[in-house]
């Protein structure tokens, strides 16, 4: 079985990415605090919204992978 049809590295690939996105919206959370005005609120908010939703899209990927459904047609006719 190569590589890419294991469920380990990609499942690692997809915790990774989103270890970056919740620690890239924490820094960019604890940088915002400083400047309270209304448009840094306001795109503090969007950038909550948009990593929220990677975040919600890498999780529902892994549950892909973990449950074996990325699998493309060919995958499954060569088992």
């Amino acid at each position: 079985m190569a590589w890419r049809h294991a469920r380990k590295l990609p499942l690692i690939g997809v915790f990774l990415l989103g270890a970056i996105v919740l620690t890239r919206l924490s820094l960019m959370t604890y940088w915002s605090l400083g400047s309270v005005d209304s448009s840094s609120v306001a795109r503090l908010s969007l950038f909550w919204v948009l990593a929220l939703i990677a975040f919600a899209m890498l999780a529902r990927f892994a549950w892909q992978i973990w449950t074996g459904r990325h699998q493309t047609r060919l995958d499954i006719e060569r088992q």
